[in-house]
């Protein structure tokens, strides 16, 4: 079976992810949802293909769906132990 490989160079700065997983360990375990949360959206927010106006209309958009704003709330505050207990 054949195997085509192709090499693409990217910007460090897009490789966030890769990024992460080749740094040394810590010992510090990040357990609070919120701190994850924070970490993701800045590493996203660093790395962003898209300008300050754009995010600024999804961050708007997303304040108006109320599907969203429930999910924010239960990230921040914490989600229920039963995932019947997820509101609907």
């Amino acid at each position: 079976m054949p195997f085509n490989v192709r090499d693409e160079h990217l910007p460090s700065k897009q490789l966030m992810f890769g990024d992460m997983l080749s740094r040394q360990p810590t010992n510090e375990i990040i357990s609070n949802t919120e701190d994850e949360v924070t970490v993701h959206v800045n590493a996203v927010l660093q790395s962003k293909p898209m300008s300050d106006r754009k995010l600024a209309e999804i961050q708007s958009e997303t304040e108006q769906v109320d599907e969203l704003q429930q999910v924010t709330e239960l990230t921040l505050n914490g989600w229920p132990q039963h995932s019947s207990d997820v509101p609907a």
